[in-house]
């Protein structure tokens, strides 16, 4: 309760990829082991009232925020890995929904950004545990959230790490694209860039006569010589064949522009470009 015109801070975590079973006692009686609970609110379909697989844990403290964090997150309840993301302190008011939160944390003096990754052409087996053991090898990773079908819960083959700091998931981008992952490579693309960028078409290559042998990791290192890559990507069928073409998205046109002077007639693999 506020006093002296004081509002009670809650540190608030995220708890996502619940079995639709578990309920508010117990996660209750897993997260205050940490520390004092405030309160918690698994998230319901408003007419049948089942699980939405998602819910929300509220503490008193940062602190015990943060040590749930590490200390529970992949965790096993009902036998699924339940995923964390990361604390944001937010006031009493019910009306303010951590959900638009994640990829924040509170500190002193400010809430700085994540920063965050598109990790696409992901095995459907890959969980977010084994992402989150690839990707925390370069720096703390603040969340992990691979999509999924709603009913089914099948991975849609992509999903998105969240750095706590721009130079680690820079440093992810470079040693970790087209990198394999259950022997398919990955392909990570920042998640968070002005989207009427891809709108406007500003940056846009289209690579025709590509050699059939040259995959996205191929692509990726000769275009990106020239400058930023947003995105790259060979075009290839239902087997995975390339289809001999592909795109490569610049963040700038004069990169773009740059890439069109240099690569246009040369030799790539057994074809000219």
């Amino acid at each position: 309760m506020a006093s002296g015109g004081n509002v009670p801070q809650f540190a608030s975590l995220y708890v996502g990829d619940l079995h639709p079973d578990v309920t508010e006692a117990m996660l209750y009686e897993i997260f205050n082991s940490v520390g004092p609970v405030g309160s918690i609110r698994v998230c319901r379909d408003s007419v049948s009232r089942r699980s939405l697989g998602y819910g929300y844990v509220n503490f008193h403290s940062v602190s015990d925020a943060e040590r749930a964090l590490d200390t529970l997150n992949y965790s096993s309840i009902k036998g699924r890995d339940a995923g964390s993301c990361g604390a944001s302190e937010k006031s009493h008011n019910p009306k303010l929904s951590n959900k638009k939160s994640n990829l924040e944390m509170a500190a002193a003096g400010g809430v700085p950004q994540f920063a965050s990754l598109y990790v696409g052409d992901l095995h459907q087996d890959v969980t977010e545990a084994m992402l989150y053991e690839i990707f925390n090898s370069v720096g703390p990773v603040g969340s992990i959230r691979v999509c999924r079908d709603s009913v089914t819960r099948r991975s849609l083959g992509y999903g998105y790490v969240n750095f706590h700091s721009v130079s680690d998931a820079e440093r992810a981008l470079d040693t970790l694209n087209y990198s394999s992952i259950k022997g398919r490579a990955c392909r990570i693309m920042w998640s968070q860039r002005d989207p009427s960028l891809r709108k406007s078409g500003v940056g846009n290559i289209f690579v025709k006569h590509l050699d059939r042998n040259i995959d996205n990791k191929a692509l990726y290192d000769t275009f990106s010589l020239f400058g930023n890559i947003l995105s790259c990507k060979v075009a290839s069928d239902m087997t995975g064949k390339s289809r001999g073409y592909g795109f490569v998205h610049y963040e700038t046109e004069e990169a773009a522009k740059q890439a069109i002077e240099r690569v246009n007639g040369m030799q790539i693999g057994d074809k000219t470009v």
